[in-house]
């Protein structure tokens, strides 16, 4: 009986960690993939927030342009 456990308990602690390595292969491809995703999005977000800060920071230079009153006309 003892000859057996040594036998069948390596196998059974091999194919836990093979199952463990598995899952965490599988894990670290999706965080991988979801971070790549995140990249994306936040790097075309940060394009379209430099974009508008151009746009209001024309639109203020022009509203003061013209009205030399509000300091524009230097």
């Amino acid at each position: 009986m003892i000859e057996l456990e040594a036998i069948f308990l390596p196998t059974f602690v091999m194919i836990g960690q093979n199952r463990s390595a598995e899952f965490q292969l599988a894990k670290s491809d999706h965080d991988f993939i979801e971070q790549e995703q995140e990249l994306k999005t936040n790097t075309a977000l940060t394009g379209e927030i430099e974009v508008l800060t151009k746009e209001i920071h024309e639109r203020v230079l022009g509203d003061l342009a013209a009205d030399p009153a509000a300091g524009g006309g230097r």
